[in-house]
């Protein structure tokens, strides 16, 4: 009988240990689950600056760690997206994201940071090449047409060039006239408005 006893006190501490150590390894896998979660939380939120501490090299060590590396990227990015923003604003527009640092996604996410920028760029460069040809009276160029909100660009160019066309050929027509004895002739105000009303007024 004491046998017996003792059998069935061992078989009860066997399981009541067994359960016990299962407690305590649920707990102790729900406490790293809950900080990964956390950090997974904190990084949708925009939080880069959360603190990722170095984990055992198991397979919750290794999710802590994809997250620490992911963290890196995405603040290596954010990091290039300032820098490009900083070298642009000092007049180094020929600057880009160093895409060929980044992986995957981030690498497309860079390329297409750059495509955006140098595109913007072209269209100013454009833009002030027509203006140096309308400076210097050579009206032969236009600013191409641009799509959509961009296209009030391409009106400002086109409205600029009607204007400088019509004060030139008003400048001729008036010259021409003089030329011929003809000091009657009038500038056509109409056409105008601001400075170059107040100039054809005073022709």
């Amino acid at each position: 009988e004491t046998t017996r006893n003792l059998s069935i006190a061992a078989i009860m501490l066997g399981i009541l240990t067994a359960c016990a150590f299962g407690f305590f390894m649920i707990a102790a896998i729900m406490r790293r689950l809950s900080s990964a979660a956390s950090i997974a939380e904190s990084v949708s939120h925009g939080d880069l600056a959360v603190k990722v501490d170095h984990s055992p090299n198991d397979e919750f060590g290794k999710l802590v760690d994809a997250l620490r590396v992911m963290m890196q990227a995405l603040k290596g990015f954010e990091s290039a997206q300032a820098d490009i923003a900083r070298r642009h604003d000092e007049g180094e527009t020929s600057f880009n994201v160093p895409a060929e640092q980044f992986q995957g996604s981030y690498a497309k996410m860079a390329e297409r940071v750059n495509a955006l920028a140098q595109s913007h760029i072209a269209i100013q460069m454009k833009l002030a090449d027509v203006m140096k040809h309308y400076a210097v009276g050579d009206f032969s160029v236009d600013m191409e047409k641009l799509p959509g909100e961009k296209m009030v660009i391409t009106e400002a160019c086109v409205e600029a060039k009607r204007n400088l066309v019509a004060m030139r050929d008003q400048i001729a027509a008036l010259s021409g006239a003089a030329s011929q004895g003809d000091f009657s002739q009038r500038g056509d105000p109409t056409q105008f408005d601001h400075a170059y009303l107040e100039m054809v007024n005073s022709l």
